[in-house]
């Protein structure tokens, strides 16, 4: 988790120099909300505007990402993956806005959904059967985890 954290770091330095805000979701954006140990093997990076992707692809191949031949909007260094997807996807996905909460880690700024969109992230995709084939086990993993951390905290 160190590492992932500090390419993390690194990357979010870089785009607020840059003049970008990011949003976090996936494992890592799930892991700084819940504050648990869980496998974060990536870094997961929403757009929200189309034009910033451009940016963001620019910082990462200024600091030795390539692309992966097989999908634009993922970059690959030593093996570790940073993607990025379209709000306009995941407000699809999850059927409402995204609802951003401004967050800073090590004074880097960026912003994290709220935990309920996780839970809908986490539970719309398993209506994918890709998604269903592959992440099944984990993702259900992860409602568990976000349902027992919102029993505890209200």
């Amino acid at each position: 988790m160190k590492k992932v954290l500090a390419i993390f770091e690194e990357l979010v330095k870089k785009l607020n120099g840059a003049g970008i805000i990011p949003i976090i979701y996936g494992s890592l954006g799930l892991y700084l909300i819940l504050q648990k140990d869980g496998p974060v093997n990536d870094i997961d990076f929403i757009i929200d505007k189309p034009e910033e992707f451009s940016v963001c692809k620019n910082v990462l191949l200024k600091n030795g990402f390539e692309i992966d031949p097989e999908h634009e909007r993922e970059l690959i260094k030593n093996g570790f993956y940073v993607s990025f997807i379209d709000r306009n996807d995941i407000e699809k996905l999850i059927k409402e806005p995204l609802k951003l909460n401004p967050a800073t880690h090590n004074n880097k700024n960026f912003y994290n959904i709220e935990l309920s969109q996780y839970l809908k992230i986490y539970t719309n995709g398993l209506n994918n059967k890709f998604r269903k084939e592959r992440k099944e086990k984990d993702d259900l993993k992860k409602i568990n985890k976000i349902e027992l951390y919102s029993r505890q905290s209200h």
